[in-house]
């Protein structure tokens, strides 16, 4: 029987394979500002607001340039995060995946020990709803926005929470009204895809609900792009065909 180290060897394989395949498919591009390669024209009307960021419905803008990576990206965050927990942590994400269950002690311990690293609050938000339990979720997300405003997983996670309570107004609190990743973080360069996938999955949904479909569907198409397998780009493609079918027949 293999040992924990060899079985996380293992994970980290099948990781990079995954990753190889995702460079593969999509490539590795700048949201904006390049001729060649672009993911998304210079032209492309993309969002809605002005310079600052600020949403105003008379004009468009294009979004920032910056780099979407397939790797891990060393954020503010993750250097917080102390180097004697680092490979726990790995450990307990992929437990999280194969038996989130037992995932949920050993996250609810290290939360107590170190409180000041919301990515374990994001470990035990999603352990809690995969063993069916959305309220401990929910409080979690709360919890962790309230703590950590600034990292983009917490703002992204109490997003999502605020549009299924149908709480628009407190989402431009939640990014200051700047809809766009270089303007709500302008120190950075690099994304990680999940931050890319989940920041612009939620704009998508929320352009939507607030009756800009067509910002939305430009959105869904630089996802698709990215990353068409991702979770959040299939819910925001759900999203727009029901806007689609509710819209041709003019219902609500």
């Amino acid at each position: 029987m293999g040992t924990k180290q060899d079985s996380l060897k293992q994970r980290r394989a099948a990781l990079k394979k995954k990753k190889w395949e995702a460079k593969r498919k999509s490539r590795q591009l700048q949201v904006a500002g390049r001729e060649d390669d672009v993911l998304l024209s210079p032209d492309d009307d993309l969002l809605l607001g002005t310079d600052s960021g600020q949403l105003d419905l008379s004009r468009p803008i294009r979004l920032s340039s910056f780099n979407v990576s397939y790797d891990p990206v060393d954020t503010k965050d993750e250097k917080k995060t102390p180097a004697e927990i680092k490979d726990r942590l790995e450990e307990l994400y992929y437990l999280v995946q194969s038996n989130p269950k037992q995932a949920i002690e050993p996250l609810e311990k290290l939360k107590q020990q170190y409180p000041d690293i919301p990515k374990i609050y994001n470990y035990l938000m999603a352990a809690y709803l995969k063993t069916g339990n959305p309220k401990k979720a929910d409080a979690l997300i709360i919890e962790n926005y309230q703590k950590h405003p600034d990292y983009l997983f917490a703002r992204t996670n109490y997003a999502e929470y605020c549009l299924r309570h149908n709480n628009l107004d407190e989402i431009y609190k939640i990014f200051d009204n700047k809809f766009d990743l270089k303007l709500l973080y302008p120190h950075r360069n690099d994304f990680h895809i999940s931050e890319v996938t989940g920041f612009y999955g939620i704009l998508g949904i929320f352009f939507i609900r607030t009756g800009k479909r067509e910002s939305a569907e430009n959105l869904y198409k630089m996802l698709k792009r990215l990353d068409p397998d991702h979770d959040t780009t299939k819910v925001l493609g759900r999203e727009l065909t029901v806007s689609r079918i509710k819209n041709l027949f003019n219902l609500k």
